[in-house]
């Protein structure tokens, strides 16, 4: 399952001067090494460390040069999970409004970090990829429209980096659960629409 990391992986080991072998584990395989690199959550308690910043400094270093685009609307694929129902009306809005409306999973990871380390304001979906914005410059801002749960995930990273955050919840707010994380959603146009006249103040 590991293997479609692999680019990532390397891009990143790179970035930080690193040398390692990237060996997926096929299940009951037992491997013993002399050194083992095992990328997961960074954390202190619940909150991330400052060193999610220090690597994303180094990943934006490293990245290609790309032509900056200063906003982005973040934009989940059609088809796969937790859907976005209505995602052509939103990314239409957001095209109007003067947002590029970009789906992260097309490019691959250099060109991701070179795109959003050249944003200045990032709005979209609550979801995996607006976790690049960890890759901004420190000062954006950046937009979530999500479930009305409390996850404050993309809050964190967004102190860490530095970046003013503004949340639009499209139901009452209630404690996290993974079944309301998996569900599709359907965002109101109406509330997007204020989530970038927020972004613009």
């Amino acid at each position: 399952a590991a293997e479609p990391f692999r680019p990532m992986i390397d891009f990143t080991l790179a970035a930080l001067g690193l040398e390692a072998e990237f060996i997926p584990c096929p299940e009951g395989m037992v491997l013993r090494v002399a050194a083992l690199h095992f990328p997961t959550l960074v954390g202190q308690g619940w909150f991330k460390s400052p060193t999610v910043r220090r690597l994303f400094d180094r990943l934006r270093a490293a990245a290609p040069p790309m032509g900056r685009v200063e906003r982005l609307y973040v934009a989940r694929p059609p088809a796969g999970r937790r859907r976005i129902v209505n995602a052509a009306a939103l990314a239409a809005l957001a095209e109007e409004a003067g947002y590029a409306v970009v789906e992260p999973s097309r490019l691959d990871f250099p060109r991701q970090i070179a795109l959003f380390a050249g944003a200045r304001r990032v709005a979209g979906a609550m979801g995996a990829a607006l976790t690049l914005t960890a890759a901004m410059a420190p000062g954006g801002r950046v937009g979530m429209a999500g479930p009305g749960y409390a996850d404050y995930f993309h809050w964190d990273l967004a102190c860490l980096a530095e970046h003013s955050f503004d949340w639009a919840f499209i139901e009452p707010l209630a404690p996290f659960s993974m079944a309301a994380l998996e569900r599709d959603m359907t965002i109101p146009p109406a509330l997007l629409r204020r989530l970038l006249e927020w972004q613009a103040s």
